[in-house]
Protein backbone atom coordinates (compact mmCIF):
# COMPACT_ATOMS: atom_id res chain seq x y z
CA UNK A 1 0.00 0.00 0.00
CA UNK A 2 3.00 2.01 0.60
CA UNK A 3 2.62 3.57 -2.95
CA UNK A 4 -1.24 4.07 -3.04
CA UNK A 5 -2.57 7.80 -2.35
CA UNK A 6 -3.42 7.81 1.50
CA UNK A 7 -6.66 8.07 3.53
CA UNK A 8 -5.61 11.29 4.42
CA UNK A 9 -5.46 12.52 0.86
CA UNK A 10 -8.61 11.21 0.18
CA UNK A 11 -9.52 13.13 3.35
CA UNK A 12 -8.98 16.12 1.62
CA UNK A 13 -10.28 15.96 -1.64
CA UNK A 14 -13.50 15.01 0.57
CA UNK A 15 -12.90 18.30 2.69
CA UNK A 16 -12.69 20.64 -0.81
CA UNK A 17 -15.63 18.72 -2.20
CA UNK A 18 -14.13 16.50 -4.83
CA UNK A 19 -16.22 13.22 -3.43
CA UNK A 20 -15.45 11.11 -6.55
CA UNK A 21 -11.65 11.32 -5.85
CA UNK A 22 -12.33 10.51 -2.48
CA UNK A 23 -14.26 7.89 -3.07
CA UNK A 24 -12.34 6.59 -5.71
CA UNK A 25 -9.12 6.80 -3.54
CA UNK A 26 -10.97 4.77 -0.57
CA UNK A 27 -12.18 1.92 -2.89
CA UNK A 28 -8.91 1.25 -4.06
CA UNK A 29 -7.05 1.75 -0.51
CA UNK A 30 -10.04 -0.90 0.77
CA UNK A 31 -9.09 -3.38 -1.88
CA UNK A 32 -5.38 -3.50 -0.09
CA UNK A 33 -7.31 -4.07 2.88
CA UNK A 34 -6.98 -0.72 4.36
CA UNK A 35 -9.95 -0.69 7.44
CA UNK A 36 -9.80 3.14 7.60
CA UNK A 37 -10.98 3.36 4.18
CA UNK A 38 -13.57 0.65 4.48
CA UNK A 39 -14.75 2.73 7.57
CA UNK A 40 -14.73 5.84 5.60
CA UNK A 41 -16.64 3.96 2.64
CA UNK A 42 -19.08 3.39 5.32
CA UNK A 43 -19.70 6.73 6.44
CA UNK A 44 -19.84 7.75 3.21
CA UNK A 45 -22.99 5.60 1.76
CA UNK A 46 -24.59 5.69 5.28
CA UNK A 47 -24.97 9.75 5.47
CA UNK A 48 -23.47 11.23 2.70
CA UNK A 49 -25.47 13.67 0.79
CA UNK A 50 -23.23 13.96 -1.85
CA UNK A 51 -23.63 10.33 -2.44
CA UNK A 52 -26.46 7.77 -2.97
CA UNK A 53 -27.08 6.79 0.39
CA UNK A 54 -26.89 3.09 0.89
CA UNK A 55 -27.40 1.67 3.95
CA UNK A 56 -26.23 -2.25 2.90
CA UNK A 57 -23.37 -0.83 1.29
CA UNK A 58 -22.62 0.77 4.29
CA UNK A 59 -22.77 -1.98 6.71
CA UNK A 60 -20.90 -4.36 4.34
CA UNK A 61 -18.19 -1.75 4.81
CA UNK A 62 -18.49 -1.41 8.32
CA UNK A 63 -18.84 -5.24 8.76
CA UNK A 64 -15.58 -5.55 6.72
CA UNK A 65 -13.45 -2.81 8.70
CA UNK A 66 -14.50 -4.17 11.77
CA UNK A 67 -13.14 -7.97 11.26
CA UNK A 68 -9.91 -6.46 11.05
CA UNK A 69 -10.33 -4.63 14.42
CA UNK A 70 -11.15 -1.38 13.57
CA UNK A 71 -13.77 0.00 16.64
CA UNK A 72 -15.09 3.22 15.75
CA UNK A 73 -16.60 0.19 12.73
CA UNK A 74 -17.68 -1.93 15.81
CA UNK A 75 -19.63 0.84 17.23
CA UNK A 76 -21.15 2.03 14.32
CA UNK A 77 -22.40 -1.40 13.04
CA UNK A 78 -23.28 -2.34 16.99
CA UNK A 79 -26.11 1.22 16.53
CA UNK A 80 -27.07 -0.65 13.32
CA UNK A 81 -27.90 -4.22 15.46
CA UNK A 82 -29.19 -1.63 18.16
CA UNK A 83 -31.84 0.11 15.77
CA UNK A 84 -32.87 -3.52 14.43
CA UNK A 85 -33.27 -4.71 17.54
CA UNK A 86 -30.58 -7.17 17.63
CA UNK A 87 -28.60 -6.30 21.17
CA UNK A 88 -26.63 -9.88 21.68
CA UNK A 89 -25.01 -8.70 18.37
CA UNK A 90 -24.33 -5.27 19.40
CA UNK A 91 -23.13 -6.04 22.70
CA UNK A 92 -20.44 -8.28 21.47
CA UNK A 93 -19.43 -5.48 19.36
CA UNK A 94 -19.38 -2.74 21.91
CA UNK A 95 -17.43 -5.29 24.68
CA UNK A 96 -14.44 -5.62 21.67
CA UNK A 97 -14.48 -2.24 21.52
CA UNK A 98 -14.37 -1.42 24.59
CA UNK A 99 -12.14 -3.41 25.39
CA UNK A 100 -9.65 -1.62 23.59
CA UNK A 101 -10.89 1.65 25.10
CA UNK A 102 -12.80 3.44 22.50
CA UNK A 103 -15.28 6.39 24.04
CA UNK A 104 -18.28 5.85 22.52
CA UNK A 105 -18.31 2.00 23.19
CA UNK A 106 -17.64 3.01 26.37
CA UNK A 107 -20.40 5.03 26.55
CA UNK A 108 -22.88 2.57 25.02
CA UNK A 109 -21.78 -0.57 26.28
CA UNK A 110 -22.51 0.92 29.82
CA UNK A 111 -25.48 2.63 28.88
CA UNK A 112 -27.21 -0.84 28.11
CA UNK A 113 -25.55 -2.50 31.11
CA UNK A 114 -27.60 0.25 33.49
CA UNK A 115 -30.84 -0.34 31.16
CA UNK A 116 -30.48 -4.15 31.09
CA UNK A 117 -31.08 -3.15 27.38
CA UNK A 118 -30.60 -7.14 26.34
CA UNK A 119 -28.29 -7.95 29.07
CA UNK A 120 -28.61 -8.32 32.71
CA UNK A 121 -29.10 -5.17 34.46
CA UNK A 122 -26.29 -3.92 36.36
CA UNK A 123 -25.94 -0.66 37.24
CA UNK A 124 -22.12 -1.06 39.43
CA UNK A 125 -20.94 -2.44 36.49
CA UNK A 126 -21.98 -0.38 33.44
CA UNK A 127 -21.14 2.59 36.00
CA UNK A 128 -17.11 1.77 35.20
CA UNK A 129 -17.58 1.47 31.86
CA UNK A 130 -19.29 4.91 31.73
CA UNK A 131 -16.57 6.73 33.78
CA UNK A 132 -14.18 4.77 30.92
CA UNK A 133 -16.42 7.02 28.53
CA UNK A 134 -15.89 10.56 30.71
CA UNK A 135 -11.92 9.55 30.67
CA UNK A 136 -11.61 9.63 27.64
CA UNK A 137 -13.72 12.50 26.26
CA UNK A 138 -17.21 11.29 25.42
CA UNK A 139 -18.82 14.32 25.88
CA UNK A 140 -22.61 12.56 27.50
CA UNK A 141 -20.91 10.79 29.70
CA UNK A 142 -20.48 12.95 32.28
CA UNK A 143 -24.08 14.45 32.50
CA UNK A 144 -25.28 10.62 32.68
CA UNK A 145 -22.49 9.95 35.47
CA UNK A 146 -24.29 13.11 37.38
CA UNK A 147 -27.69 11.40 37.74
CA UNK A 148 -26.45 8.10 38.64
CA UNK A 149 -24.31 9.39 41.25
CA UNK A 150 -27.37 9.75 43.75
CA UNK A 151 -28.07 6.65 43.56
CA UNK A 152 -24.80 5.33 43.60
CA UNK A 153 -22.96 4.39 46.59
CA UNK A 154 -19.92 6.51 46.89
CA UNK A 155 -18.02 3.69 47.81
CA UNK A 156 -18.93 2.36 44.59
CA UNK A 157 -17.92 5.36 42.47
CA UNK A 158 -14.43 5.58 44.17
CA UNK A 159 -14.05 2.07 43.28
CA UNK A 160 -15.27 2.51 39.88
CA UNK A 161 -12.46 5.31 38.71
CA UNK A 162 -9.80 3.52 40.18
CA UNK A 163 -11.04 0.85 38.20
CA UNK A 164 -11.52 2.49 35.08
CA UNK A 165 -7.62 4.31 35.44
CA UNK A 166 -6.59 1.08 36.19
CA UNK A 167 -8.34 -0.39 32.97
CA UNK A 168 -7.60 2.49 30.89
CA UNK A 169 -4.36 2.15 31.46
CA UNK A 170 -3.76 -1.36 31.11
CA UNK A 171 -5.20 -0.80 27.52
CA UNK A 172 -2.26 2.30 27.27
CA UNK A 173 0.55 -0.68 27.85
CA UNK A 174 -1.25 -3.07 25.39
CA UNK A 175 -1.53 -5.16 28.52
CA UNK A 176 -2.65 -8.70 27.27
CA UNK A 177 -4.65 -9.30 29.78
CA UNK A 178 -8.39 -8.37 28.99
CA UNK A 179 -10.05 -5.18 30.38
CA UNK A 180 -13.90 -6.28 30.01
CA UNK A 181 -15.41 -5.72 33.28
CA UNK A 182 -16.98 -9.21 34.17
CA UNK A 183 -20.39 -9.71 35.64
CA UNK A 184 -19.13 -11.03 38.46
CA UNK A 185 -16.64 -8.15 39.70
CA UNK A 186 -20.19 -6.73 40.62
CA UNK A 187 -23.00 -8.79 42.23
CA UNK A 188 -26.23 -6.55 42.28
CA UNK A 189 -28.31 -7.10 39.84
CA UNK A 190 -31.61 -5.72 38.09
CA UNK A 191 -30.82 -2.98 41.00
CA UNK A 192 -32.81 0.07 41.85
CA UNK A 193 -35.08 -0.72 38.66
CA UNK A 194 -37.88 2.28 39.79
CA UNK A 195 -34.66 4.71 41.52
CA UNK A 196 -33.36 5.36 38.23
CA UNK A 197 -34.71 6.75 34.65
CA UNK A 198 -33.31 5.11 31.90
CA UNK A 199 -30.05 6.18 30.15
CA UNK A 200 -30.95 7.77 26.80
CA UNK A 201 -28.59 6.76 23.85
CA UNK A 202 -27.87 9.88 21.64
CA UNK A 203 -27.56 9.36 17.99
CA UNK A 204 -24.09 9.49 16.37
CA UNK A 205 -22.05 12.44 16.38
CA UNK A 206 -21.00 12.54 13.55
CA UNK A 207 -21.63 11.88 9.88
CA UNK A 208 -18.00 13.03 9.34
CA UNK A 209 -15.42 10.58 7.94
CA UNK A 210 -12.09 10.27 9.86
CA UNK A 211 -9.24 12.01 9.50
CA UNK A 212 -6.23 9.80 10.14
CA UNK A 213 -3.47 11.55 12.08
CA UNK A 214 0.21 10.78 11.95
CA UNK A 215 0.88 8.78 15.13
CA UNK A 216 4.36 7.76 16.87
CA UNK A 217 4.86 3.84 16.88
CA UNK A 218 2.49 2.67 14.74
CA UNK A 219 -0.73 4.58 16.83
CA UNK A 220 -3.63 5.05 14.70
CA UNK A 221 -6.63 7.73 16.01
CA UNK A 222 -9.02 4.97 14.99
CA UNK A 223 -9.82 3.63 18.41
CA UNK A 224 -6.67 1.68 18.79
CA UNK A 225 -4.49 4.50 20.81
CA UNK A 226 -6.68 5.25 23.53
CA UNK A 227 -3.54 7.00 25.22
CA UNK A 228 -3.33 9.61 23.27
CA UNK A 229 -7.49 10.72 23.75
CA UNK A 230 -7.25 9.85 27.56
CA UNK A 231 -8.91 13.28 28.87
CA UNK A 232 -9.33 12.60 33.18
CA UNK A 233 -10.58 16.27 33.49
CA UNK A 234 -11.81 15.59 36.64
CA UNK A 235 -9.31 13.19 38.04
CA UNK A 236 -7.54 13.85 41.28
CA UNK A 237 -5.20 12.45 43.01
CA UNK A 238 -7.06 10.43 45.25
CA UNK A 239 -8.63 8.71 42.53
CA UNK A 240 -5.75 6.43 41.56
CA UNK A 241 -4.27 6.13 45.35
CA UNK A 242 -3.00 2.52 45.24
CA UNK A 243 -0.78 3.34 42.31
CA UNK A 244 0.55 6.48 44.17
CA UNK A 245 1.62 4.47 46.85
CA UNK A 246 3.34 1.82 44.89
CA UNK A 247 5.18 4.12 42.71
CA UNK A 248 3.12 3.78 39.89
CA UNK A 249 2.77 6.99 39.24
CA UNK A 250 5.22 9.70 36.64
CA UNK A 251 4.95 13.10 36.23
CA UNK A 252 6.45 14.95 33.23
CA UNK A 253 5.84 18.63 34.57
CA UNK A 254 3.50 20.91 36.01
CA UNK A 255 2.31 23.95 33.58
CA UNK A 256 0.48 27.00 33.92
CA UNK A 257 -2.94 25.19 32.23
CA UNK A 258 -4.59 22.25 30.50
CA UNK A 259 -3.96 23.56 27.69
CA UNK A 260 -0.32 24.03 28.24
CA UNK A 261 0.04 20.30 29.42
CA UNK A 262 -1.59 18.88 26.77
CA UNK A 263 0.78 21.01 24.41
CA UNK A 264 3.54 19.77 26.81
CA UNK A 265 2.83 16.33 26.40
CA UNK A 266 2.65 16.60 22.40
CA UNK A 267 6.11 17.90 22.53
CA UNK A 268 7.11 15.01 24.98
CA UNK A 269 5.13 12.47 22.77
CA UNK A 270 7.20 13.26 19.78
CA UNK A 271 10.60 13.41 21.32
CA UNK A 272 10.30 10.39 23.03
CA UNK A 273 7.51 8.10 21.07
CA UNK A 274 9.83 4.66 21.84
CA UNK A 275 9.52 5.38 25.47
CA UNK A 276 6.00 6.91 26.07
CA UNK A 277 3.61 6.44 22.82
CA UNK A 278 1.67 3.42 25.11
CA UNK A 279 1.01 5.75 27.93
CA UNK A 280 -2.08 7.41 28.84
CA UNK A 281 -1.69 11.40 29.97
CA UNK A 282 -3.88 12.64 32.53
CA UNK A 283 -3.81 16.05 33.38
CA UNK A 284 -4.46 16.65 37.33
CA UNK A 285 -5.27 20.33 38.29
CA UNK A 286 -3.31 21.72 41.48
CA UNK A 287 -3.81 24.84 42.60
CA UNK A 288 -2.75 27.18 39.75
CA UNK A 289 -1.77 24.76 37.67
CA UNK A 290 -2.37 21.36 35.93
CA UNK A 291 0.40 18.41 36.66
CA UNK A 292 1.03 16.16 33.63
CA UNK A 293 1.41 12.65 34.77
CA UNK A 294 0.71 8.91 33.31
CA UNK A 295 -0.07 5.84 35.43
CA UNK A 296 3.09 3.60 34.08
CA UNK A 297 2.93 0.52 36.38
CA UNK A 298 6.09 -1.13 38.21
CA UNK A 299 8.15 0.37 35.57
CA UNK A 300 7.77 3.97 36.56
CA UNK A 301 11.33 4.22 38.25
CA UNK A 302 13.21 2.76 35.47
CA UNK A 303 10.77 4.66 32.93
CA UNK A 304 12.12 8.02 34.24
CA UNK A 305 15.61 6.79 34.75
CA UNK A 306 15.47 6.26 30.95
CA UNK A 307 13.62 9.44 30.29
CA UNK A 308 15.81 11.62 32.68
CA UNK A 309 18.65 9.97 30.42
CA UNK A 310 17.36 12.07 26.94
CA UNK A 311 17.49 15.00 29.18
CA UNK A 312 13.41 14.99 30.14
CA UNK A 313 12.82 16.10 33.45
CA UNK A 314 10.48 13.68 35.53
CA UNK A 315 10.13 12.35 38.65
CA UNK A 316 8.08 9.96 40.58
CA UNK A 317 5.86 11.86 43.31
CA UNK A 318 4.87 10.18 46.97
CA UNK A 319 1.25 9.98 47.79
CA UNK A 320 1.19 13.37 49.59
CA UNK A 321 -1.61 15.19 47.92
CA UNK A 322 -0.94 18.00 50.50
CA UNK A 323 3.12 18.30 49.46
CA UNK A 324 2.96 22.29 48.66
CA UNK A 325 5.51 21.31 45.75
CA UNK A 326 3.72 20.98 41.80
Amino acid sequence: MAGAPTVDAAAVQFASGDIEAALHIWTHRARLGDADAMFNLGQLYRTSRDTAQDEAKARAFYEMAAERGHNPARVMLARMFLQDGEAANAHALLEAAAGAGDPEACFLLGSMIVNGDGVPRNVDRGYVYLVMADLTGFPEAQTVIARLNSVVEHETQQRARMLALDLLSSIGRNSKASPIIGAASFGRTEMMSEALPAVAIPAPSASHLIQVQPSPEGLRSTGQATAARVAAASTTDSSYPGELARGHVLQLGAFPSRMAAMKGWDEILRSHAPLLAAYAPLYLPYRSMTRLRVIAGSGARALCLKLRSKKQPCFVPLPDPRSASP
